[in-house]
């Protein structure tokens, strides 16, 4: 996809530009490969009207992150599937700070599917873990919103 768009310049983590890299079989397709590293620590991203905040977030595929999307009509906040781990085998904890900080910040709570229960010191391993649907803000409240 990235020939097709004329390599625009992609915001990413090292292990997936790896990944992305590892997509091409041309040696100079790859060296056209424009991209910007994030750190979710320190990192905003101001893309026209928009601007983007990456969050830490724990997964079993390192370096995983979720953002939040401050928009002209209001904040969005995306993430793939996440788990609350407090202490990873590798990479950072959840930043559950920010996590709430944008939950209190969002005129309008979305809905994320999340795979664990996000009560805090709890956490099931995926054959226990039942389909649930939480609320961003669940993290701060220990409430399991249906």
């Amino acid at each position: 996809m990235l020939p097709e768009l004329g390599f625009p310049t992609i915001y990413t983590t090292p292990l997936t530009l790896g990944i992305i890299k590892k997509t091409f079989d041309n040696k100079s397709d790859i060296e056209k490969i424009k991209y910007k590293i994030v750190d979710p620590d320190v990192d905003l991203l101001k893309l026209g009207a928009f601007t983007i905040e990456f969050i830490h977030v724990n997964h079993n595929i390192p370096e995983t992150m979720a953002m939040a999307i401050q928009t002209p009509k209001g904040l969005i906040f995306n993430s793939a599937d996440f788990k609350i781990d407090h202490t990873p085998a590798i990479g950072e904890p959840a930043d559950l700070a920010k996590v709430s900080r944008i939950g209190q910040e969002m005129k309008y709570k979305i809905r994320t599917r999340n795979r664990e229960d996000v009560r805090m010191n709890h956490r099931q391993g995926d054959r226990e873990t039942d389909r649930s649907d939480v609320c961003v803000q669940c993290v701060t409240c220990d409430t399991a919103h249906q």
